[in-house]
């Protein structure tokens, strides 16, 4: 000890002093043998499962068909979209058919309405010719009794004049 120098000495009692120390005492210090053992425990059983035999089970070979099961399924999907649109798209045209069709009904009612319309008004025109021509025919028998009975030409006058007026009317 005599060739030790004081700062020799002080480095010596320096680190013997820190010879084991910890920046995180206070939580070490709180540790209990209780939480030790817990840490023990949960050690050695660091990976266990409940379904430890469903697990042991589970074979590269099942999981490859697993795996062969999800890209069918995936497959399928895509063909069932594809198919739901053509079925969207049928739906539509019909939906789009069936308007058609009702619009034509429509159409056909509205051409039947008026043919009817149609038939009514010629039907009555006909019914007006028929009274001209039959009152022309009058009109010509009179006018031949007028000119055969000369001596009552002025009632036969007045009363054609009366007739003329009345089909000129008939005929506005």
């Amino acid at each position: 000890m005599d060739k030790l120098t004081s700062t020799a000495w002080s480095n010596f009692e320096d680190a013997s002093n820190k010879r084991h120390s910890h920046s995180n005492f206070e939580t070490i210090e709180a540790i209990t043998v209780n939480d030790i053992a817990n840490f023990i425990d949960a050690s050695n059983n660091k990976h266990t499962h409940s379904n430890k035999s469903v697990l042991d089970g589970i074979t590269s070979t099942k999981v490859t068909k697993w795996d062969n099961y999800q890209t069918a399924i995936s497959t399928l999907n895509g063909d069932f979209s594809d198919l739901n649109e053509r079925v969207m798209t049928a739906e539509t045209n019909i939906s789009n058919v069936s308007t058609r069709l009702s619009d034509l009904s429509t159409y056909t009612e509205n051409v039947s309405t008026r043919l009817k319309t149609l038939n009514t008004t010629v039907s009555n025109h006909t019914t007006n010719i028929n009274t001209i021509n039959t009152r022309i025919t009058n009109l010509s028998t009179k006018i031949s009794n007028v000119s055969s009975n000369l001596a009552d030409s002025n009632a036969s006058i007045g009363q054609l004049w009366l007739d003329v007026s009345q089909l000129k009317a008939d005929v506005d």
